[in-house]
């Protein structure tokens, strides 16, 4: 039953935009389509990634801007880091946006907490307040379940003790586990 509705929604989006029958749709699930989804010029892609942000974080941007995806490597055997989608908000926000469309033997929690302290060391503070600090959210979409007990699609984490207090939202680190997703 779920599998045939899928396949009328698909069926109706292939009529509307006068797709062949024969033509592969893009996933954007793929990294270089979702990248590409959102990097590219014109007011579209604008609103299209501000209105990924608004839904992921609850603020809506007034600007934002794509950066370079690739941290720096400042030790000569540390690994290299690839960022799928990283921006940088008007308020100094800066937003990575990963899609992991299949398990990793690699051990996806630890590497979104590295990858969110790495960006957090490239903001400069030279001569300005710590309590100024932007934030770094650091988003991964799965295809999978990450978090076998939970029953959300969405789980948000920020750096707290064991009664629950946060020592700082500056940090936050937060996964959508798509295949949780009810179609239809």
């Amino acid at each position: 039953m779920q599998e045939q509705k899928i396949r009328v929604k698909i069926k109706k989006v292939r009529e509307k935009f006068f797709i062949p029958k024969d033509c592969d749709l893009l996933d954007p699930k793929e990294d270089s389509t979702f990248k590409t989804l959102f990097i590219q010029e014109g007011e579209k892609t604008k609103i299209a990634l501000k209105s990924l942000i608004k839904a992921i974080i609850g603020r809506e941007p007034r600007t934002v801007q794509v950066i370079d995806s690739e941290l720096p490597k400042n030790i000569k055997k540390a690994k290299d880091i690839r960022l799928d989608l990283q921006c940088k908000m008007e308020d100094g926000d800066l937003i990575n946006i990963e899609m992991q469309t299949c398990m990793s033997n690699d051990n996806l929690k630890n590497r979104v907490l590295y990858y969110a302290s790495r960006m957090m060391s490239t903001i400069d503070m030279k001569g300005k307040s710590y309590s100024d600090l932007p934030k770094v959210y650091h988003v991964m979409f799965t295809n999978f379940q990450l978090f076998d007990n939970h029953s959300r699609y969405l789980q948000t984490f920020r750096i707290q003790n064991d009664d629950q207090d946060a020592m700082s939202e500056c940090m936050q680190f937060i996964f959508i586990q798509m295949n949780m997703f009810q179609i239809g």
